[in-house]
C-alpha cells in the first residue's frame, strides 16, 4: 500500500501570509524547546521565535528567517521539498534552483536544496529547504533572506541549522549550503604529521608581483595572474593556490559549464592539467562565517579546497578559495602542509568587486578558515627573538610541560625556545 503523503496544508498558508506571533520568546543566544518536546535548536541573540501553529515554528532575526515544520504522515524528503519550492516559484520571479543533494537535518539523513529569485517586494532572495524523515515523524526547515542581509544574517542561520535537535537521532544537523558552524575537533586529536619533523619546519617568505606567502624552502611561486586575483606555488609534487573570481549573471547563463554556479567554479579550478581524471568531491564541511571545505580525489591525486561565496544583489557572485593537492599516497603523511601553505597566501587584489567582499584588497586567510589547520593537526608559531616563522604539528610539538609553560618549542642550539602561537606578516 502506497505511504499516505504528508499533512501538507499548513506549508500554503504560511508562503502566502505571515501569521500573527504566538508564545514569542526571546532568543538571547538559548535554547529554544518544542513544547511538545520535539526538537531542540538554539537561537542567536536577538532572534525571537513565534508558533504559526502546533507544527511550525518560525525564528526571525538579522533581517531573516527560519522555519521549523514537524512534518506528519509517510511522505519523502524529495516531496516536501519540491511542494515547498512549487509554492515559492508561483510567487517569485525568476525562481531557480542553484544545488541540491544530501543533507542530515536534526542527526537524521536527509536532501537539501538552495533557490534564489526575486520575492514579491521586488528584492532578490536566497532560499534554502532541508528535510528529513523518519518512521513516526518529518521535520523540515526553510531558511530565507534577502541577499543584501545574507552575510550578515549567516552567523545565526548557521547556529540554527547546526545546532536543531530532535530525539533519538544522533549528531548535529549537516547542511550542504550557506553553511555551518559546528564546533572544530580539539587539536589533541588529530594524529602526528609525518611530513613534520620535529621542531616544526621553518617558513621562508615566497614573493611574485603582488603576491606573498610563507612555505618550506622548496617551495616557490610558479604563476600570478595579471591582476594578482590568483596564484600558484609548487615544490614538485604538491600544490598550493588561492584565487578570487566574480561571475556575473551574463556568464551564468552563457558558460554554465564554468560559471553557471559556485560548483562549476570549483570543478573548474580542481581540474589538474596533467591528470584527466575529473575530481570527485566529499561533502560539504562547513568551517563557520560562511566558510565550506570539501576534500576531492582523482585516482592519483587528493586534495581539499575551502572557500566561500558571496552572492551579489543584481545577480552572481564571488568566489574565493583555496586549493592544496598532491598525490594520493602521499596525502595523510604531507597534505596538510600544503593545505597550511595555501593558507598564507596573500595578495592584493586588482580586481574590483563588490564592497561586500569582506577584506577588499587583500586575501589573508580568515580565522574559520585557518581552524581547518587544527584540524589537520597543524598550527603557525613564530620566534619572538628572530621573527621566523614555524609549521608545528601538534601532536608531536606541543608541551603542554614545558620549561617555560604549555606551548610550542624550537630548538636552538643547545637552547629550547618557546614560540608564541601564529605567524607574523
Amino acid at each position: 500500500m502506497k505511504a499516505k503523503p504528508f499533512v501538507w496544508f499548513v506549508i500554503s498558508a504560511w508562503v502566502l501570509v505571515a501569521a500573527a506571533p504566538v508564545n514569542s520568546q526571546s532568543g538571547g543566544g538559548n535554547l529554544y524547546q518544542d513544547p511538545n518536546g520535539r526538537f531542540t535548536v538554539r537561537l542567536a541573540s536577538g532572534w525571537t521565535a513565534s508558533t504559526l501553529d502546533q507544527n511550525t515554528v518560525q525564528f526571525t532575526g538579522d533581517g531573516a528567517l527560519a522555519t521549523v515544520f514537524v512534518l506528519r504522515g509517510g511522505g519523502t524528503a524529495e516531496e516536501f521539498i519540491s511542494l515547498l519550492a512549487g509554492q515559492y516559484a508561483q510567487k517569485w520571479r525568476d525562481f531557480k534552483q542553484l544545488k541540491s543533494g544530501q543533507a542530515t537535518l536534526g542527526g537524521l539523513p536527509g536532501m537539501a536544496a538552495a533557490y534564489s529569485g526575486v520575492n514579491p517586494n521586488g528584492i532578490l532572495s536566497s532560499l534554502r529547504i532541508v528535510a528529513a524523515v523518519r518512521a513516526d515523524r518529518g521535520y523540515g526547515l526553510l531558511i530565507f533572506a534577502p541577499q543584501e542581509r545574507l552575510r550578515a544574517a549567516m552567523p545565526a542561520l548557521d547556529l540554527l541549522e547546526s545546532s536543531l535537535a530532535t530525539p533519538g537521532a544522533g549528531g548535529p544537523s549537516g547542511p550542504t549550503a550557506l553553511g555551518t558552524a559546528p564546533q572544530s575537533q580539539p587539536r589533541i586529536s588529530a594524529p602526528a604529521v609525518a611530513g613534520i619533523p620535529r621542531g616544526g619546519i621553518p617558513l621562508q617568505p615566497k614573493q611574485a608581483g603582488y603576491c606573498s606567502a610563507l612555505a618550506p624552502a622548496d617551495w616557490a611561486i610558479i604563476n600570478v595572474s595579471q591582476n594578482s586575483n590568483a596564484v600558484d606555488l609548487f615544490n614538485g609534487a604538491f600544490a598550493a593556490s588561492w584565487m578570487v573570481r566574480g561571475v556575473t549573471t551574463a556568464e551564468m547563463m552563457y558558460y554554465p559549464q564554468q560559471f553557471g554556479s559556485p560548483e562549476a567554479v570549483l570543478l573548474s579550478h580542481t581540474m589538474l592539467p596533467d591528470d584527466p581524471y575529473p575530481p570527485q568531491f566529499s561533502a560539504p564541511q562547513p568551517l563557520g562565517g560562511g566558510y565550506v571545505a570539501r576534500e576531492f580525489e582523482t585516482p592519483t591525486r587528493h586534495g581539499v579546497v575551502v572557500y566561500i561565496v558571496y552572492p551579489q544583489p543584481m545577480g552572481g557572485f564571488i568566489i574565493s578559495c583555496r586549493i592544496a593537492y598532491g598525490p594520493k599516497q602521499m596525502w595523510q603523511a604531507y597534505g596538510p602542509v600544503a593545505v597550511a601553505v595555501a593558507f598564507t597566501i596573500r595578495c592584493t587584489v586588482q580586481l574590483r568587486v563588490s564592497p561586500g567582499y569582506p577584506g577588499e584588497g587583500s586575501s589573508g586567510a580568515s580565522r574559520e578558515e585557518s581552524t581547518y589547520n587544527q584540524q589537520l593537526g597543524t598550527e603557525y608559531a613564530h620566534d619572538p627573538a628572530t621573527g621566523e616563522n614555524f609549521l608545528m604539528d601538534y601532536a608531536s610539538d606541543y608541551r603542554e610541560n614545558g620549561p617555560q609553560g604549555p606551548g610550542f618549542y624550537h630548538q636552538v642550539g643547545s637552547d629550547l625556545r618557546k614560540l608564541e602561537p601564529g605567524r607574523t606578516e
